[in-house]
């Protein structure tokens, strides 16, 4: 075989993949491909009866707890309705938080873009249309790339043939089971194709510039799955590079130009990339658990159709007529050995690689991720996609043929093994039957009735992935469904008091509830929650979730005050509310030794810190600091078991471990009118006094608190008496001097006296505070001293300093306070990225100059202007 460059001459016979026909063909075939998969991916889900087409919601898991919510606060965001989102910091979610990692993770695809039209009001049929067209880009952009390799001496069928397998892939199983619940995946589908058509380019030594857009665009698309992609791509290129059997010289040049446009269109991303990844590195600790190996039965049957099982084992069906026509390719007689050999090898190899625990971590750039574990399964299908293409460059023989009827009839037996979870159920095996069938006298019948031979694998390939679209989404009806957006969208009830403060609603109905309500609240939930959330969440002691990465409105109506945050039906209307920006008296604070507000007994945003989970004296220390008064009281609490008068048990300072079921009683004083509050973030059970009860949902795993209470709230003492029966639902941790008073006298005195600005601007990552008057002590703004603030005071730099985990700064006779996020990194990746970009534009100009300098030469008396025959371009296709 020679190598890609050597130019030979193009004979007659091969028009039709270069001539009008072919270019017609290179349009129709991938169009019929992507309008094919959104009619299939539509009529599965209207027959298993989910939304849009009917009463069973789609906004599950992920979906509907972050996707929607997200993609709802990006169109207000860009239709100029939500002044406070920006490209890098939104004040809608989790106490305000930066945006730019979220939206590099979760909205970064150009499809993104068809929510805004839509409203936020709309977003949960936003979210499907993106799936829909995300399926149709992947078949088109497949059956493109397969055209753009098709031999130049074909049959008529194998056009359509690269049409079907792009339908294939695009409702493969794992787009259908796991990409169409968690969209931002779904861009794998046509990026994939897309770098692949980059690696042909290289072969041929052409479009340097518009390859590096390409990969650009592919990793500004979505940066997780463009590394698995890339990983493909670059498996791919060794294995081209294999059957094309170059020179030495000539692989050195190809995996170089692959390498090049790899790091200058990553490069020229990297605005977006560099704040990205910091933002993962920077993003709250999960515990990642361990790889389990799935049983190969369990895997093997993930090849059949229906059988959804997302977190089970990895989606492998891509049709039954494109699994067989990939288990013959082997057998082709019109491909070399190499080529039988090499492909069914790589092939196994990864699908080997989805069952070991260091291909498994090399996948997932060394992070195990936490839920499925098989987010790469797509490579497999893309190359068995790739078989299923090379099996047909020339028609099957009758040994191929018998050999994939029997490959069929192995699938029914495959499809009764495996353990309840992937069994096939009875119209999979039905499905599987049909197809084998009907293949079968279609390959009978392909020399003679072509045309009949087409339609009844086009009637295969399309009823068997409605069928599969059908079984998968049955497969998630017991999976419970967020309320769909549709109208109930933008409520932003209580929004007038923003900026000064914040609203909460209360209940929580998902995640991240402000993106979807339009209220600036705390709810938050997110892949890339930061570090520093969690340790002011911490140092408040508020609850949190998903080890830290998940927070909610407060139910507690102290540290929603100190969060600058009013109910919208306020429970204790007694406790005064703090502004969100506000200057206190720096006499509680000490400077910040590293540790969220320097106190002692500060936690740890791990939540791992015993003494942090079971000292409720430093909870009183640490709360009294961002109230800037003493405002708590912690008292001694006396627990005993049964009743007051049962025995008398001592609380270590590392807390006490307590009996699920058992009942525990804490006696204290406080003082009349107090309000009594029990703090025990590790604490899961029901605390309640005569006339008031609360639950607490603290949890541990490991030690580590996976899921943190909040204070339970008791109510105000008449005589100061407290008398609290608490009975444990689950492993818990009791804190020591658990009971805490608030003096909510001396909270309504602390709120009136702190100097709340006259003007406060907010948008984004820039706040603007200005004073009638000087004002001096620690300006405080309710929200996580995250790296990247910086503020001025009267337009002099001033440090930046946390309380509490709270973002503040000291201030002496200042009437005008600005303070700016800006995410770390961004400066550097732009300076990445114009760097790129100056490097293409320079690429560009020289090799345009080339074309223009180019040499004439005569062929057959006629005077031609283009380039030297045989540079840049190989005229045989792969």
């Amino acid at each position: 075989m020679t190598a890609p460059d050597t130019p030979r001459a193009t004979s007659a016979a091969e028009e039709p993949t270069d001539g009008p026909r072919g270019r017609r063909r290179a349009f129709t075939v991938p169009v019929l491909s992507a309008l094919a998969a959104v009619v299939v991916h539509c009529l599965g889900v209207a027959l298993a009866g989910r939304f849009p087409f009917g009463p069973h919601g789609r906004d599950i898991a992920d979906l509907g707890a972050q996707f929607v919510p997200f993609h709802a606060l990006f169109a207000r965001a860009l239709r100029g309705e939500d002044p406070t989102t920006t490209a890098t910091f939104t004040w809608a979610v989790g106490n305000g938080t930066p945006f730019i990692g979220d939206y590099a993770t979760y909205l970064a695809s150009p499809f993104a873009l068809i929510a805004v039209p839509f409203g936020p009001e709309h977003a949960s049929m936003a979210l499907f249309v993106i799936a829909c067209a995300k399926l149709a880009a992947g078949a088109a952009m497949m059956a493109f790339f397969l055209l753009s390799v098709m031999p130049p001496r074909s049959s008529a069928f194998l056009p359509w043939w690269a049409g079907l397998l792009g339908l294939s892939w695009a409702t493969c199983g794992w787009a259908i089971d796991d990409g169409t619940w968690l969209p931002m995946w779904l861009d794998v589908l046509w990026c994939l194709p897309l770098l692949l058509l980059v690696v042909e380019q290289v072969l041929r030594g052409r479009r340097l510039v518009l390859g590096c857009v390409a990969v650009a665009l592919v990793w500004w698309s979505n940066y997780y799955m463009a590394y698995m992609a890339s990983i493909f791509a670059t498996l791919y290129l060794v294995a081209r590079l294999v059957e094309l059997r170059p020179t030495g010289r000539e692989v050195l040049r190809r995996l170089g130009g692959f390498l090049l446009r790899a790091a200058l269109g990553a490069a020229l991303a990297a605005v977006l990339l560099v704040p990205a990844f910091l933002a993962v590195g920077n993003a709250t600790p999960w515990d990642e658990g361990a790889f389990v190996r799935k049983p190969w039965s369990l895997v093997v049957g993930r090849f059949l159709p229906m059988t959804a099982g997302a977190f089970a084992a990895p989606g492998l069906f891509i049709g039954v007529a494109a699994l067989l026509a990939a288990a013959v390719q082997p057998l082709g007689r019109h491909i070399s050995w190499t080529q039988r050999l090499l492909w069914p090898a790589g092939a196994l190899a990864l699908l080997l690689s989805l069952q070991l625990p260091a291909t498994q971590l090399a996948w997932h750039a060394f992070a195990l991720p936490h839920g499925g574990t098989f987010r790469e399964a797509f490579v497999v299908c893309a190359w068995l996609i790739l078989m299923a293409w090379r099996s047909m460059g020339a028609p099957w023989t009758r040994l191929q043929t018998g050999i994939a009827l029997g490959a069929g009839l192995a699938l029914l037996a495959v499809s009764r093994i495996g353990t309840a979870a992937t069994v096939v159920p009875v119209d999979g095996v039905l499905v599987v039957a049909v197809s084998v069938l009907v293949l079968g006298i279609a390959a009978g019948c392909a020399r003679r009735l072509p045309r009949i031979a087409l339609a009844a694998t086009v009637a295969v390939v399309v009823l068997g992935s409605i069928a599969n679209v059908l079984g998968m989404e049955r497969g998630k009806q017991d999976w419970e469904s967020y309320p769909t957006v549709a109208g109930a969208a933008g409520d932003s009830s209580g929004s007038a008091s923003w900026p000064t403060y914040r609203t909460t609603a209360g209940a929580q109905v998902r995640a991240n509830d402000g993106a979807v309500t339009g209220r600036v609240g705390s709810s938050y939930y997110s892949s890339l929650t930061p570090a520093e959330s969690a340790t002011m969440l911490a140092a408040l002691d508020l609850g949190w979730t998903s080890f830290g990465r998940g927070t909610s409105d407060p139910a507690d109506p102290v540290g929603a005050s100190l969060m600058g945050a009013e109910r919208l039906q306020a429970r204790y209307p007694e406790v005064a509310v703090y502004p969100l920006v506000r200057t206190v008296p720096s006499a509680l604070q000490t400077p910040s030794d590293g540790r969220p507000g320097g106190t002692d007994g500060a936690a740890d945003p791990s939540g791992d810190d015993a003494m942090a989970i079971a000292d409720g004296s430093a909870f009183a220390s640490r709360r009294n600091a961002v109230a800037g008064a003493e405002v708590y009281r912690a008292v001694d609490t006396q627990v005993r078991t049964g009743s007051p008068d049962g025995p008398l048990l001592a609380v270590p300072p590392s807390g006490l471990e307590v009996d699920p079921g058992q009942v525990y009683v804490l006696t204290a004083s406080c003082r009349p009118g107090d309000l009594v509050q029990v703090f025990s973030p590790a604490l899961s059970g029901r605390v309640s006094t005569a006339d008031q009860a609360a639950t607490m949902d603290g949890v541990r795993e490991e030690g580590v608190v996976a899921t943190r209470a909040e204070p339970a709230t008791l109510g105000v003492t008449d005589d100061g008496r407290v008398e609290a029966q608490v009975v444990p639902s689950g492993a818990s941790l009791l804190a020591d001097a658990s009971v805490a008073c608030v003096d909510l006298g001396a909270l309504r005195a602390a709120v009136q006296d702190a100097e709340r600005p006259t003007e406060l601007r907010i948008r984004g990552g820039r706040v603007e505070a200005q004073w009638d008057r000087p004002v001096s002590g620690t300006t405080v703004i309710a929200v996580p001293a995250y790296r990247g603030w910086s503020c001025t005071a009267d337009e002099r730099a001033t440090p930046v300093r946390d309380v509490s985990g709270m973002l503040a700064v000291r201030t002496e006779s200042v009437q005008r306070l600005t303070c700016r996020y800006s995410p770390p990194g961004l400066t550097a990746g732009l300076v990445v990225s114009l760097s790129s970009l100056t490097c293409l534009v320079t690429f560009g100009i020289r090799s345009r100059s080339r074309a223009r300098r180019s040499v004439t030469v005569t062929w057959g008396g006629t005077i031609h202007r283009g380039r030297v025959p045989g540079r840049g371009r190989a005229d045989s296709p792969p």
